[in-house]
């Protein structure tokens, strides 16, 4: 391994977020084993607190990571450095049944073509935004 000099910084963004951008190191740079990642939100709205996560911004698109808000904080295991920002995901997926029609009755189709129901989520991973921006 080589030493290098580590670099912090938070940095204004486009996205909107309850966090500015949290830029940590370079996302060139290889991370050997995940390391826990917190950011201290204040004065988030306690009906988003479940719907907050740290999405890490990858070419302009946010991968959105496995996070848990508890006393303030929202927190998750990182494996890349990079940016990372402060999202609600407030838009339910879209559903849509590609062989069940709208009012039919479950019951009345074969047990054969049962087992093959096809369904399709789309997230359009759209994020709400309420003057949150810290």
């Amino acid at each position: 391994y080589k030493s290098f000099y580590f670099t912090y910084q938070q940095l204004d963004h486009k996205h909107n977020a309850f966090s500015k951008l949290h830029q940590i190191h370079h996302p060139e740079i290889p991370v050997h084993r995940a390391y826990k990642l917190a950011i201290k939100l204040a004065n988030l709205p306690e009906h988003l607190q479940e719907k907050v996560f740290i999405g890490r911004i990858d070419k302009d698109e946010i991968e959105a990571l496995d996070s848990k808000y508890e006393n303030g904080f929202i927190s998750t295991s990182a494996k890349k450095f990079g940016g990372y920002i402060v999202c609600a995901d407030t838009i339910n997926p879209k559903i849509k049944a590609l062989n069940v029609h709208n009012k039919k009755d479950i019951k009345e189709i074969p047990r054969s073509i049962q087992k093959q129901m096809k369904i399709v989520f789309a997230e359009d991973m759209s994020f709400v935004f309420e003057n949150a921006l810290l």
